[in-house]
Formats: C-alpha cells, sequence, structure tokens
C-alpha cells in the first residue's frame, strides 16, 4: 500500500481541471454545476478534459439536483452519460443511487457498474444520508467499490 496521499479536486469544468492539475491534483472530479452539488458534465468537457490532461479524469454521472432517488427515464439518462463517458476516455465514474428510503438502491448501482467496466467506480455523496452508514458500506463493498 502507497504511502502517498490522493490530493482529488471537484472542478466544475475543463478549465477548473486543467487548473487543478496544475496545482498538484492527482486526479479530478469533473462535474458541471456545482452549485446543485455537481452534475453530470458535457460529453465536450469530459472529451476535452482527456486531451488536455495528464491525470485521471473522474466523471460525475448525476442527471439532476435534489436527491438521488431516480425515476427510470433518469436512470436511461444516466446510464447513457456512463457509457459515453467511458467510451470518451473516463478514468471512473462518479455515481450515488438510493432507495426511496435512503437506502442503497443496489439493483440500480450494478447497471451503472456493469458500464463501467474497467474505470473505477466511485460512489459519491449520496452516501452520507443513508440511514444506516455501516449497512451502506457494506453493501457498496460487496459491489465491488473500494477505497483506492
Amino acid at each position: 500500500m502507497s504511502s502517498e496521499i490522493l490530493i482529488e479536486v471537484c472542478c466544475g469544468s475543463t478549465d477548473d481541471a486543467v487548473q487543478a492539475e496544475r496545482g498538484g491534483a492527482g486526479r479530478v472530479e469533473l462535474n458541471s454545476s456545482l452549485f446543485f452539488g455537481g452534475l453530470t458534465p458535457s460529453l465536450g468537457s469530459v472529451i476535452e478534459a482527456k486531451k488536455r490532461l495528464s491525470i485521471p479524469v473522474m466523471v460525475m454521472i448525476r442527471p439532476r439536483a435534489g436527491g438521488f432517488c431516480y425515476t427510470e427515464a433518469e436512470m436511461a439518462v444516466m446510464e447513457h452519460d456512463a457509457r459515453l463517458a467511458v467510451e470518451h476516455g473516463a478514468d471512473g465514474l462518479v455515481f450515488g443511487i438510493l432507495n426511496k428510503d435512503g437506502t442503497i438502491d443496489v439493483d440500480r448501482c450494478k447497471r451503472i457498474l456493469e458500464l463501467a467496466g474497467e474505470s473505477q467506480p466511485v460512489f459519491h455523496r449520496a452516501f452520507d444520508v443513508t440511514p444506516n452508514p455501516l449497512e451502506a458500506l457494506n453493501q457498496l463493498i460487496e459491489l465491488g467499490f473500494n477505497a483506492a
């Protein structure tokens, strides 16, 4: 295990990501609409970030602000966004999907994980609102999320 600390910077644009790398970030989380907690960036932003950066680019997959329980239409959008992000070089996907009661939506998370392929999955701050964090952590480990 490496003793190096990975500095990841949450970025709201490709320009932010370039500046983060210049400032010493080891990885960026590319978003749009940081004011709303971070939403899926445009495909153009993903493509440009991958062209301009030499550090890993993690791509937020979140179709809207206001919670982490999604309709089937929103899930379809998330699946398209995830597939396209990976096809265009995303090093990882950042997402979190909950049930109405705030527990981890295991089945829907599996759908995005399948699309992630070899890219690294990261479960985002949806974890912070789960009613039983220990149970949620165990579910995420079983799904294949890790601390790397």
